[in-house]
């Protein structure tokens, strides 16, 4: 995270285009038994004369349960990372 914008010149700002996307899912099951999972994940690049000059890659994911179960959030969460 230090060197994220190291590579940017601000005097020219003008020359930079910008590339910026992201997914976004929820999934809902059907069976209360079954947790909501939310994720969303996103890219910002920045580009001169077609050459990336920085990226930012960011997101994360999550579970809703309806019933809580601690075990199986503990596995999700140590699976995710």
């Amino acid at each position: 995270m230090s060197t994220r914008g190291k590579n940017i010149n601000m005097d020219r700002l003008e020359s930079y285009s910008l590339f910026a996307t992201g997914v976004s899912l929820v999934f809902h099951a059907i069976n209360p038994n079954i947790p909501t999972v939310h994720l969303n994940y996103r890219i910002l690049c920045i580009k001169e004369d077609g050459n990336v000059v920085d990226c930012w890659f960011g997101g994360g994911a999550d579970l809703t349960p309806y019933y809580l179960e601690e075990e199986d959030c503990s596995l999700f969460h140590r699976d995710l990372k």
